[in-house]
């Protein structure tokens, strides 16, 4: 019997991975999806030795830790997918409030969580990352392990068919916000475009990650207001519909400190033929070709206003980069992708 664990209910970009994983490559091997919480101990009791379990783990997945941990105690094979390397959980210990939080991740990149983390993953049957900066700085850190590279999944039946036309012109910042997200800096490009282009709109979907986050979020709201629709979480039925509306989808993300995560967001946008303006940090630039797929920002505000002013006088423009946006996403429906996943 072979289990897939991860919690599909939540909010998180891994539990719409997740879901997109099972269907599209998980299935079909024959594994079942299964709540962190059922994993018990009299659950695994009742399992026979060569069953199998493979689990999504990343920042904030602490069932899912828990469940593995469990699971390999009994000795049980695990594989795990790390979305946020080279840290299983990050911080490993789930802790409340924003010092201790800052205390324990600083134990996990300073003292290696003295060795917890280590340990976990040598155990595991197989660690798949989802990008090759990933992988490296896994390696980095920990050592010879036995990882394998696969692509992000990206589910074919979700892949826009039509690239856009060149007449759309809106603009989304889309996932959890957060200082290191940048939305400050999407916002002050809008602010220069509406002086000129006062019908272009800005969308800006996501919840804050904390409370560091909502200050940051509330401020933000009062100082940019003009045309700036602040949808705060959309749930994803209704996403399509609010996507469909634009054209550029701005993520002008900071490099992170710790983690090397492959960004859904950017995933999200390029599926939906989307030019998607960022930064080539953590793993973006094995996403985004600057010129070709997207766009790299500048940084500098003017400059990047003078490129978003040539789509807009060059509908062609828009249309190539959307269809090399589409077709840049296809090699991640191919199944010939996962073969090694077992």
């Amino acid at each position: 019997m072979k289990y897939y664990v991860c919690n599909t209910g939540s909010r998180s970009g891994i539990a719409r991975y997740a879901e997109d994983f099972f269907k599209c490559v998980l299935e079909e091997k024959g594994y079942t999806p299964i709540s962190p919480a059922a994993l018990t101990p009299i659950f695994l009791s009742q399992c026979d030795s060569e069953t199998r379990f493979f689990f999504e783990l990343g920042a904030g997945q602490y069932a899912e830790k828990k469940a593995l941990l469990l699971t390999l105690k009994n000795g049980f094979k695990a594989s795990i997918t790390l979305h946020d390397p080279p840290f299983v959980n990050f911080p490993y210990l789930q802790v409340k409030g924003r010092m201790l939080n800052k205390l324990s991740r600083g134990i996990d990149w300073y003292f290696n969580t003295f060795g917890l983390t280590r340990a976990v993953l040598k155990k595991c049957e197989t660690i798949y990352v989802l990008s090759r900066r990933g992988e490296k700085l896994l390696h980095d850190r920990f050592g010879a392990l036995n990882t394998k590279y696969i692509p992000h999944v990206v589910s074919s039946e979700k892949v826009s068919k039509k690239p856009l036309t060149g007449d759309e012109k809106n603009i989304m910042f889309f996932g959890f916000i957060g200082r290191g997200k940048g939305l400050d800096y999407a916002l002050q490009i809008h602010s220069l475009i509406v002086r000129d282009y006062p019908e272009v709109e800005m969308h800006v979907v996501g919840e804050a990650a904390d409370r560091s986050a909502k200050a940051y979020l509330e401020c933000l709201r009062k100082r940019y207001k003009d045309n700036v629709h602040y949808h705060g979480y959309v749930p994803e039925e209704r996403l399509d519909a609010l996507f469909a509306s634009v054209a550029h989808v701005f993520l002008p993300f900071y490099e992170y400190k710790y983690v090397r995560p492959t960004s859904g967001s950017v995933i999200s946008a390029l599926r939906r033929g989307k030019i998607v303006w960022t930064n080539p940090v953590n793993s973006v630039s094995e996403l985004i070709e600057g010129g070709g797929n997207g766009v790299f920002f500048s940084n500098d505000p003017a400059r990047d206003f003078g490129v978003f002013k040539g789509f807009i006088e060059s509908p062609n423009l828009v249309a190539d980069v959307s269809r090399r946006a589409l077709m840049s996403v296809r090699g991640a429906c191919d199944t010939n992708s996962y073969l090694c996943v077992e």
